[in-house]
């Protein structure tokens, strides 16, 4: 049924952003190699294929059986192994809202009298029963219908939330509240990092800010996202980068967006770590287009 509903909703091959900004739709006709991407917070469902996410010497695997769920934004490792135009990847990712999440658990909490430890992952898999595919297909159903989107889009999307909230990966939700006493430790660090991309942030100032040692915050971080704390920075700035030269923006505008002051040292770290320089990317994309 998902599968369908894709066909039918998606109108162009790659990245289709809807009307409803928490709903993206993908369609991939050829391979993707393992790739550094940043995955945002959100439900990722597959109609058709499988992918494949990479966090360190983790993999996850999601496909029509399996979601994906990440909570926080985090950089990862991306890879899809089999897609054609004959059987083309169809997929989509429902980001979760901060706020209405937020909302739903002071109201979920009042009813939830677990008391249980601190949530100790940022990303995991559910099964991708019956009733979520009911609840996304639903969804899915008022794409493309302007006064359906706008009375039952947000009703449709809580209804979602609150599903993955009774699930067996309700807790991993509470990471994406603005604010939760059993979100994991880290959830609040990264929440401010993502918020906070433009500006020259220390250790120091990580450490003064959320109250951990350095090596306390350090060790988390590595067992958390695999990497050093200004190492996730860099990953972020590089990837956001990346993403706003894919949507068109000039190597010099991706760079000062993503907290660079300087366009030589973004351009030799953006090298570095993606094979190639931004420069080389713009002109690709310009000449395809």
């Amino acid at each position: 049924m998902i599968k369908d509903l894709l066909e039918q909703k998606i109108t162009k091959e790659g990245v289709n952003q809807t009307s409803i900004d928490e709903v993206i739709l993908v369609k991939l006709t050829a391979p993707v190699a393992k790739t550094s991407a940043v995955l945002p917070p959100g439900l990722c469902m597959v109609g058709q294929g499988e992918k494949y996410i990479y966090i360190g010497e983790q993999q996850y695997i999601y496909n029509k059986d399996r979601c994906l769920l990440g909570t926080v934004k985090l950089p990862i490792y991306a890879e899809l192994k089999k897609a054609s135009v004959g059987a083309p990847y169809l997929g989509m990712a429902i980001l979760l809202n901060a706020s209405v999440i937020s909302q739903l658990l002071i109201e979920y909490d009042q009813f939830d009298k677990e008391i249980d430890t601190k949530v100790d992952g940022l990303i995991t898999t559910i099964d991708a029963s019956e009733e979520l595919y009911e609840l996304v297909a639903q969804l899915l159903g008022i794409l493309g219908n302007p006064m359906d989107e706008k009375i039952l889009g947000a009703q449709y999307l809580r209804e979602i939330y609150y599903f993955l909230l009774k699930s067996t990966a309700g807790t991993y939700m509470r990471n994406c509240a603005l604010q939760h006493a059993r979100a994991h430790k880290l959830a609040p660090v990264l929440h401010y990092l993502e918020n906070n991309l433009l500006e020259d942030i220390t250790i120091e100032d990580l450490v003064g800010r959320f109250g951990m040692s350095e090596s306390s915050l350090h060790d988390n971080f590595k067992k958390t996202t695999t990497l050093p704390p200004m190492q996730y920075v860099k990953r972020l700035k590089l990837n956001n980068a990346h993403q706003l030269l894919m949507f068109g923006e000039s190597v010099n505008h991706a760079a000062s967006k993503s907290g660079y002051k300087s366009v030589t040292q973004f351009s030799r770290e953006y090298k570095r770590h993606f094979g190639r320089s931004p420069s080389d990317l713009r002109r690709e994309l310009d000449n395809h287009n």
